[in-house]
């Protein structure tokens, strides 16, 4: 498997786990999900820079809507 190869299923990996998260915020109370959203979209970008080959799960629909979280400033 090239190098290429392994450094993308690294980047599948972190977004699947994200997309997990974000499933797992959805079930919580109001304050926690608050802050884990905000935890999200920290983890998203964190992962979209070290992300040069993007893969379809960079994609995934995480609606900030379906949190009730304030919109960010």
């Amino acid at each position: 498997m090239p190098a290429f190869d392994g450094y993308r299923l690294a980047r599948v990996e972190e977004y699947r786990a994200v997309i997990a998260e974000a499933g797992a915020a959805a079930r919580a109370r109001p304050g926690e999900r608050s802050r884990a959203v905000k935890w999200l979209q920290a983890e998203l970008r964190r992962i979209g820079r070290r992300d040069y080959f993007p893969p379809a799960e960079r994609e995934a629909d995480i609606d900030d809507e379906k949190f009730d979280a304030p919109e960010a400033e």
